[in-house]
């Protein structure tokens, strides 16, 4: 080889390494400032026409499009033009048309069955570079248009492919992101909508109680108002005895007025039965004292279970919210059942939100006392400690549940009771917040016999 020929082949190498270096600036420039585009822009349209506008500063086009492949159909998601959506027809076609890997179209009027709208891409186009390029969730193809036949070159088609390359690694990070925060949305409108059916479910609950509970309240407050008006009376007698004894204090002893003042004392004493009265007295304010921790009770365990739910879990003790729920349930079980409590003499505690743990026993209790037939029933109530769990059981002599169905009393809106009677929300409610409690509930049951319900709940150790 000549010196001439050396020279010359030494030109050209030195030509196609400028030229690479050329790419690969471009390629790096390309790169950063799609990467800015990506963080800066949410919308996948706004973000490709920024990208067309980015490729158009190192590659001639007339037309760019972005096409997305969803569910056998193309979407149209950008173009440089005002492009209207792919027929139906025309996206079947696209569909069939579409390569595999990158397409270098010299001459579209040479490619027979090439659709001629295509989203308005190949419309008036003589040359086109054809890119695909997928996401972990998402299929798509860049489209680049020319007027002109063999507009685009290799370099230009090297450039596309390492462009687009690094266009879906990034657009995954962007869906990764997009579909974490859509989910954590997801997550708390699912939170939201759980806390409103419980409170709904406990409001229904309360509605069905209304009656009952008012009669309850009813009751000791009753007896209280009675047992006020009377020791009024009482009061007033007692008024009039310790004004005869002020009077009787003030007179000489043995003369005619005190002596009469006596014989007054004497026939009050006489006619109203004071030591009755004492007696009586301090018995009504017993039987009030009584009926006012009544009412008290009865009144902080509605406020308690009504009370809105804010998701805070406390160490509480579980013998304490167990009666307190019979106290809200008792006016709707106590003409159909006794309850017999069986319950563990050590306090045990839990880490619970009480007001959903409420809800949880009311609701097998109200199910306990509606599977009672016939003669007075009998719901147990016991709790114990095992292996580092609190376990309660609630069981009824009832009718029982048919094992055709035993499986499927913890699903949402099933129900074996009469259109009105029963949401079907009860048990499913039940489940999801013993659940989430990390603890366990299962069911066993003999027809004619009765119903056991088992929780298990993590033990919690106090100082």
């Amino acid at each position: 080889m000549s010196e001439i020929d050396q020279l010359r082949t030494s030109v050209r190498l030195l030509t196609q390494e400028k030229q690479r270096l050329e790419i690969y600036k471009q390629m790096n420039q390309l790169m950063q400032r799609g990467l800015n585009v990506m963080l800066s822009l949410q919308s996948p349209h706004d973000m490709f026409i920024r990208f067309f506008e980015l490729l158009a500063e190192v590659i001639p086009f007339h037309r760019a499009s972005i096409l997305l492949l969803k569910d056998d159909c193309v979407e149209l998601l950008a173009c440089t033009d005002v492009c209207e959506k792919i027929p139906l027809e025309q996206q079947k076609q696209l569909l069939s048309m579409l390569p595999k890997v990158q397409m270098n179209v010299a001459d579209l009027t040479m490619i027979d069955g090439w659709p001629a709208y295509s989203g308005g891409s190949c419309q008036d186009m003589r040359s086109m570079l054809v890119q695909p390029f997928h996401t972990e969730h998402h299929r798509y193809y860049l489209l680049l248009g020319h007027r002109t036949t063999a507009a685009f070159s290799a370099n230009h088609a090297s450039l596309i492919e390492e462009f687009v390359a690094f266009a879906a690694n990034t657009l995954d990070r962007i869906e990764a992101k997009n579909l974490l925060q859509e989910t954590e949305l997801l997550k708390a409108r699912q939170q939201q909508m759980e806390a409103s059916l419980m409170q709904s479910e406990k409001m229904a609950s309360l509605g069905q109680l209304a009656a009952g509970v008012a009669h309850e309240l009813n009751n000791p407050l009753g007896y209280i108002l009675s047992n006020i008006s009377t020791f009024k009376s009482y009061v007033t007698t007692y008024q009039r005895l310790i004004q005869c004894y002020q009077k009787l204090s003030t007179l000489q002893a043995n003369t005619d007025e005190y002596r009469t003042q006596q014989t007054v004392l004497a026939d009050i004493y006489k006619s109203e039965d004071i030591d009755y009265m004492l007696q009586d007295s301090l018995e009504l304010v017993n039987d009030s004292m009584e009926g006012a921790i009544r009412l008290r009770d009865i009144i902080n365990s509605l406020r308690r279970f009504s009370h809105p739910d804010r998701g805070q879990l406390e160490v509480v003790p579980v013998n304490e919210i167990l009666e307190s729920t019979v106290k809200i349930i008792w006016s709707e079980i106590k003409n159909k059942t006794t309850v017999r409590y069986v319950l563990s003499t050590e306090t045990l505690f839990v880490l619970a939100n009480p007001s959903q743990l409420s809800q949880v026993f009311l609701n097998m209790l109200m199910n306990a006392a509606q599977a009672m037939t016939g003669n007075l029933g009998t719901i147990q109530l016991e709790t114990f400690s095992e292996q580092n769990q609190v376990v309660i059981r609630i069981s009824d002599n009832g009718q029982g549940i048919p094992e055709a169905i035993i499986s499927r009393i913890f699903d949402p809106f099933f129900t074996t009771k009469d259109v009105g009677k029963g949401t079907g929300l009860g048990l499913s409610l039940s489940k999801a917040i013993i659940d989430q409690h990390h603890g366990t509930v299962s069911v066993s049951s003999n027809i004619g016999l009765g119903t056991t319900f088992e929780i298990r709940l993590p033990l919690q150790q106090t100082q």
